[in-house]
């Protein structure tokens, strides 16, 4: 065996390798997207009020809970600001939740964490809506059969 055949198998495992690590890093980027109906920001967070029944027309604070929509073994982690929009009939709140590292989680309930909002206007005599429950992967799941989560 001459030096040239010696070089040969590490020359065709350099392309082969190079394909592997594009592949697992394509592979890895894929599993850490935003699921669809996130605001853009982080991963999908659905929430309900902490006391519905203390809300009042005039309120521009919304104490809320928060949980993430996906598997994530038990992990909701941060929310994010509030993304709200002001309707004539309603005011719809979005809030996703810090994005999710690593591939492979179990589906167990995720924790509920606290987060305030605050509103540039009262809700007057307008709904207030879950805005991941109107479009995207929430849509249709038992968090969301009814995105109302507040009604004058």
């Amino acid at each position: 065996m001459d030096a040239a055949d010696e070089v040969r198998p590490a020359v065709r495992a350099g392309p082969v390798l190079a394909l592997l690590g594009s592949a697992l890093l394509l592979g890895g980027c894929a599993t850490l997207s935003s699921a669809s109906g996130s605001s853009g920001s982080g991963d999908i967070g659905v929430w309900d009020l902490t006391h519905p029944a203390g809300v009042e027309s005039e309120d521009r604070v919304l104490v809320l809970g928060v949980t993430r929509l996906d598997c994530a073994s038990g992990f909701t982690g941060e929310p994010l600001p509030a993304q709200v929009v002001y309707e004539d009939h309603r005011v719809v709140v979005t809030i996703d939740v810090e994005p999710l590292t690593g591939d492979a989680h179990t589906c167990q309930s995720n924790p509920v964490e606290p987060a305030t909002v605050m509103l540039d206007e009262s809700l007057g005599e307008r709904d207030l809506v879950d805005g991941a429950c109107l479009e995207g992967d929430a849509v249709g799941t038992s968090h969301c059969e009814d995105p109302v989560r507040w009604t004058p």
